[in-house]
């Protein structure tokens, strides 16, 4: 991007200042001005705009390490938003969004509090999406509940009433694999 940013137009620097310290990205401003990322990082440095080091908006991530809340915000948009995610074909490849005003961590920390010990991020509907409507802190057994069903044994066969047995602990099992491994 030419240096003129900084000098033919000073109300978009200070525009990109004053959108800079309230909290918006460098992205953000970007789409917002309609000016490219590289141009405004530019302008960032040539009006010696201090961009924020580590955890200082938030301080939930710091060069020493991120805090339990901050790692449930960035696992929860690894799901959902990377493809290369070992989980991304559960969630976003399902199609499980996350809000847009999570789009900031800020925000999430506003909505969903400190995470608490020994909980972690859970939707209360687990075909819905990542809102501050739909999601919890809760625990593993909660969650361990709250979770999609399979449709198919691992060997394909569909669970049907017809075609499933359930153990008394909830276990479902193939009916149609038990009879093929059961010696007649």
């Amino acid at each position: 991007m030419p240096r003129a940013i900084e000098f033919s137009r000073p109300e978009l620097v200070e525009q990109i200042k004053s959108a800079y310290e309230s909290g918006a990205t460098q992205q953000e401003i970007a789409s917002m001005t309609g000016v490219g990322l590289k141009a405004i990082q530019g302008a960032m440095r040539r009006a010696k705009i201090v961009t924020r080091r580590y955890g200082q908006k938030h301080g939930h991530k710091t060069s020493a390490g991120s805090t339990p809340t901050y790692l449930s915000w960035y696992s929860m948009r690894q799901r959902c938003l990377n493809k290369n995610h070992e989980h991304y074909d559960r969630y976003g490849g399902r199609g499980i969004t996350i809000c847009e005003r999570w789009d900031s961590f800020a925000n999430f920390l506003e909505d969903m509090g400190e995470r608490p010990e020994g909980l972690t991020l859970d939707r209360v509907h687990n075909d819905g999406n990542y809102t501050p409507e739909n999601c919890r802190w809760s625990t593993k057994q909660t969650q361990a509940k709250n979770r999609a069903r399979r449709t198919h044994c691992i060997h394909g066969h569909e669970f049907t009433e017809e075609n499933t047995w359930i153990e008394k602990n909830g276990q479902r099992h193939c009916k149609t694999c038990w009879k093929l491994r059961t010696p007649r």
